[in-house]
């Protein structure tokens, strides 16, 4: 009865999205031209710009430079250190006649490549906008931001909000990233975070109706899965990513989709023209606008053309677990003649399957300390670090002692309290499992969404009367089907290969995916496989009375 009353409420909490602003004047301002000239020359003064490098700083006092000529500019820096470098963030800023504040921003180091194309493209068309504001009149003040450290976990994005001093002041800030590849990549648009925080839906809106019309290619929008999927894994890529994050609204304009490239291509003009001209009529929108941007709901999802918000998500979530938690600890209590035995069945799972992988997991997190495993701060460029010898070393022991942890411990004697009873053991997995989902649930209702399923079908898997094993099993990876296709939507984001166990290593041993979400997955697949392996029962067909001769002394 609670997942229709959450379905019914969900139906009604549907809201309107607000619609895409409008530039008052046409993009003409962009001169591709002068911009892929001043790229020319950063190129040929300083190619290949790693973050904290000789070519890093030229192209630093190249766009320095640049902005120092600019008529009514204000000129600062911010210096900071990050991954074992001295780096800096140069910023132009143009006095409008409010004090409300949009900001552009472009990294111009890059992790792998040229950055002919890529971050020196980018540079490039930042100084050019910056140049098209600077003669002209503008409402907002606009806040151009040349960042140092983008491939090394947007560092600079993250120092220039932390320490800009009227960061509260601002309604956006739009990233500009390879805006020069000869081939386009959905999406254009890149609005997504790194924790399960939404970016405002006008901002979002109008940067991909913009991009579109100036482009000539549609910005790319996900289904409602896929976006339900970046709200379970929370791993958004590019200096839009820690922004979002930390709640400012921000978006990213690329050519290349999602992940930041690593390409050595020149420059491709005509795909400048499209980015340029389709961020500068995102700038020239929201300079018109004069009121604050509508967000829509903290967190959501698209639906049918309507914003779902997240909240109702984690009200279904809730509406999936109740039952099933009614029903484990009923059957729990019924199967246990006292509370210590109950206690047992439960605990049984996590000392058999989720003690090994915690005590690995451990070692993963001591072995990135002291940098046997590479420490990557996120969001990191995907495929861009090596895990060398040392990080073949750390995982290799990592899963040995995974391996003989659950060797040990299956061959130590049980106590009690952690014996497996067969009376007691369906109801104590299905516990555990439900507790588990439940805890998660004020951390990440989303995540806890997708594991709701598992005990919820559990319920059948654990039945008494369930005689055959692999029914058993088929029920377990039933109720694991959503959890794996946010496993493989985060997949498709980080990449296939080996740069997908790289890339979970490098979120989980920096924290990216939490360590209580770790452990509450780890929990739940314990109670699954507790469940999977419960003895098959058979049941004796029950024997007919026979006919019984009647009795001669009645």
């Amino acid at each position: 009865m609670t997942v229709p009353v959450a379905l019914a409420i969900a139906m009604f909490a549907l809201e309107s999205p607000p619609g895409g602003l409008k530039p008052p004047v046409p993009p003409d301002g962009f001169d591709t031209g002068l911009t892929a000239e001043f790229a020319q020359e950063m190129a040929g003064s300083a190619s290949e710009p790693r973050a904290g490098s000789e070519s890093d700083r030229i192209l630093g006092e190249l766009v320095e430079a640049r902005f120092s000529g600019l008529q009514g500019v204000e000129v600062a820096e911010q210096r900071f250190s990050g991954g074992g470098e001295d780096l800096r963030n140069v910023i132009a800023v143009l006095p409008g006649n409010s004090e409300r504040q949009v900001a552009l921003l472009a990294g111009r180091d890059v992790a792998k490549g040229s950055g002919a194309s890529t971050s020196i493209a980018a540079t490039a068309a930042l100084v050019e906008l910056a140049t098209v504001f600077s003669g002209s009149t503008h409402q907002k003040t606009l806040v151009f931001v040349s960042t140092d450290g983008a491939s090394i976990g947007a560092l600079g994005a993250q120092r220039f909000a932390a320490d800009y001093s009227d960061a509260e002041k601002l309604d956006a800030i739009v990233v500009l990233s390879d805006p020069a590849a000869a081939e386009l990549r959905q999406p254009l648009v890149v609005p997504w975070g790194t924790t399960p925080r939404s970016t405002a839906f006008q901002l979002q809106q109008t940067a991909a109706d913009l991009v579109t019309r100036e482009t000539a290619i549609a910005s790319g929008n996900e289904g409602p899965v896929s976006e339900l999927g970046r709200l379970v894994f929370p791993a958004g890529f590019g200096e839009q990513a820690p922004l979002v994050g930390s709640g400012i609204d921000a978006v990213r304009i690329t050519s290349t989709g999602e992940r930041p490239s690593l390409s050595s291509e020149p420059l491709d003009e005509e795909t400048l023209s499209g980015i340029g001209r389709g961020t500068l009529a995102l700038l020239l929108a929201l300079d018109a606008e004069d009121r604050q941007l509508e967000h829509g709901p903290t967190s959501y999802i698209g639906v049918a053309g309507n914003l779902l918000p997240g909240w109702t998500l984690a009200l279904l979530a809730l509406s999936l677990l109740i039952p099933t938690a009614v029903v484990a600890s009923v059957s729990l209590s019924a199967a246990a003649s006292e509370p210590r035995q109950a206690l047992a069945a439960v605990v049984y799972p996590l000392r058999r399957w989720t003690l090994p992988p915690l005590i690995a997991l451990v070692f993963l997190y001591f072995f990135s300390l002291v940098g046997l495993i590479p420490d990557l701060a996120f969001p990191f460029v995907p495929g861009t670090v090596s895990p060398g010898v040392g990080g073949w070393i750390g995982i290799s022991l990592v899963a040995l002692i995974w391996a003989g942890s659950w060797f040990l411990l299956s061959r130590r004697r049980r106590p009690r309290l952690v014996s497996a009873d067969p009376a007691t053991a369906p109801a104590g997995a299905l516990t555990l499992a439900v507790c588990s989902v439940l805890l998660l649930w004020p951390v990440n209702p989303y995540l806890a969404l997708c594991l709701a399923f598992a005990p919820l079908a559990w319920v059948f898997a654990a039945s008494p009367k369930r005689e055959s094993r692999r029914s058993r099993i088929a029920f377990v990876l039933l109720g694991l089907l959503p959890l794996g296709a946010a496993l493989i939507e985060l997949a498709g984001r980080l990449g296939w290969g080996l740069d997908l166990g790289w890339s979970l290593v490098y979120m989980v041993a920096d924290r990216q995916i939490g360590l209580f979400p770790v452990l509450v997955i780890l929990s739940t697949l314990s109670a699954g496989i507790a469940i999977s392996s419960l003895p098959a029962v058979h049941v004796s067909a029950e024997r007919e009375p026979e006919d019984l001769p009647d009795n001669p002394y009645a």
